[in-house]
């Protein structure tokens, strides 16, 4: 990937066939300002970096061609081998890194969580992938993503919520201070919208319903059970609709968390507004034919209210 002047510019034979009037993107990234004499020196540092960046997020198309003046072009020839994909994820973390001002981090942290399900970064950790390659890829990505998340809370949740599905992630992301952050993240970690319903996802994964995780053992079980309800409550029914693999896991996880977090001592009014709630979600998933496995789940949890309502004498 190379950004170059026109045939007509009197640096074409400056330097020989690998001249100056060649800049490889690696390298325009990683700049903090033009270097003296720089031939873009004329063109905005930031403004060419987002463009790359924005390259390297949606790739419309193996090869891009984009105007940037009449006598400026940057050309983009895209590889889909897999030296370029661990390029890309170089350049991603590179860019989400502290020494970056936070316009290009944010960019970067977007960019990596819209590519997340293409881009190389869970599979760095799998058997394909040598122990030196590994060993240095999880802290790099680790301190960038901690480096970029105050940028966009959305994307930075997004991220460590997929990397969490790796047992070798989730116990990086409890070391280097991720579930930390998140809680910061979300100020009142029990009070969920949809915006933060990948904060539950990650919250879920890091800590499974009835096992031990040391970074969250000063929650108590009643917290627990306040962070279920509320996600119950403040949701939006289209979540539930959704037929997305990673909102349909967010929700089976919920359903077995809430499960194990129910009261036994919840008050009958609570049971019954509780045992409603979830009927209106059954009936606007059956409204909508949604037929995911989300559907046999929340009847199931229904059934657990009903029987604790029972129970009561109601």
């Amino acid at each position: 990937m190379v950004v170059f002047p026109p045939p007509d510019s009197t640096l074409q034979n400056a330097g020989g066939e690998d001249g100056d009037q060649f800049t490889k993107a690696k390298d325009l990234l990683s700049f903090a300002y033009w270097p003296e004499g720089h031939h873009l020196h004329r063109f905005p540092l930031l403004d060419i970096q987002r463009l790359v960046l924005h390259a390297l997020r949606v790739l419309p198309t193996l090869t891009a061609t984009i105007n940037i003046t009449a006598s400026w072009r940057d050309a983009l020839t895209v590889d889909k081998s897999a030296k370029y994909t661990a390029y890309r994820r170089d350049v991603l973390v590179r860019m989400m890194n502290a020494d970056h001002n936070p316009t290009v981090r944010k960019i970067a942290l977007q960019a990596a969580s819209e590519a997340v399900h293409d881009l190389d970064l869970i599979a760095a950790t799998g058997s394909g992938n040598d122990e030196s390659k590994r060993g240095k890829i999880l802290p790099e990505l680790s301190r960038a993503l901690l480096a970029a998340a105050d940028t966009n809370k959305t994307h930075y949740l997004r991220l460590i919520f997929a990397l969490a599905e790796s047992p070798e992630w989730r116990q990086r992301l409890i070391t280097d201070g991720h579930v930390k952050k998140c809680i910061t993240l979300t100020e009142n970690c029990w009070i969920v919208d949809d915006t933060h319903l990948y904060f539950i996802g990650f919250f879920l994964r890091i800590a499974p319903p009835g096992q031990e995780a040391s970074c969250c053992s000063h929650i108590t079980n009643k917290q627990r059970w306040i962070l279920m309800k509320t996600t119950w409550y403040h949701t939006h029914k289209d979540f539930f609709g959704s037929t997305d693999d990673d909102t349909i896991d967010i929700i089976l996880n919920l359903v077995k968390a809430t499960k194990t977090y129910l009261p036994l001592n919840l008050s009958q009014d609570d049971f019954e507004s509780f045992r409603k709630h979830l009927g209106k979600i059954l009936h606007y998933l059956g409204s909508k034919k949604v037929t995911t496995s989300v559907v046999p789940a929340v009847e199931e949890l229904k059934g657990v209210v009903d029987d604790r309502l029972n129970a009561t004498g109601v």
